[in-house]
């Protein structure tokens, strides 16, 4: 458990004490008052925003995830524990990492742009051909010609598609 403290994983920790999550909410609110208090601020929303503000934080008046991620580790450096010890760490909801690179994002969206037109177009969910019932004939007829349509335009696009995703999985994959 005070490895999860250390961490200021209070989920875990919820989880752990109660079996589950009950209570999860009351306990996020009451270590971001703690907190607050213990670093010299009031429990208040204008100190909420003024704590935000001098950290550089999105400025909203609410302890969520980034905000207690401060706190935490200005808590810590009031302790004198340093952040830098593996048993101590910012929440792991508040860490951000691209997943993939900006450049190969950038990539996929310049090469698939057009693709996405075309994408779902063909998906009537778990209505399948029910879709269709109480249609007259003729717009039943124009929707199977702009499917068949579509679906030849697919397979002659095929190469191209199947080109593109393997340009992209070499980017991405070491």
């Amino acid at each position: 458990m005070n490895a999860y403290a250390d961490r200021n994983d209070i989920e875990t920790i919820t989880k752990k004490v109660n079996g589950g999550k009950n209570g999860l909410v009351d306990r996020i609110d009451y270590y971001g008052r703690i907190s607050l208090v213990l670093l010299g601020y009031q429990p208040t929303e204008t100190d909420i925003r003024r704590y935000q503000s001098e950290r550089g934080l999105d400025v909203d008046g609410d302890v969520g995830p980034k905000t207690r991620a401060a706190l935490h580790k200005d808590l810590l450096a009031l302790s004198g524990a340093s952040v830098q010890m593996a048993a101590f760490s910012a929440s792991p909801v508040t860490e951000e990492k691209a997943v993939v690179p900006v450049a190969v994002e950038k990539q996929v969206k310049r090469r698939f742009n057009i693709f996405g037109l075309f994408g779902g177009g063909g998906s009537f969910g778990s209505l399948g051909l029910a879709a269709f019932a109480g249609m007259d004939w003729q717009v039943v007829a124009v929707l199977a010609v702009v499917i068949l349509l579509v679906l030849i335009l697919g397979l002659l696009l095929q190469n191209s598609v199947v080109s593109a995703i393997g340009k992209i999985r070499a980017a991405v994959e070491p």
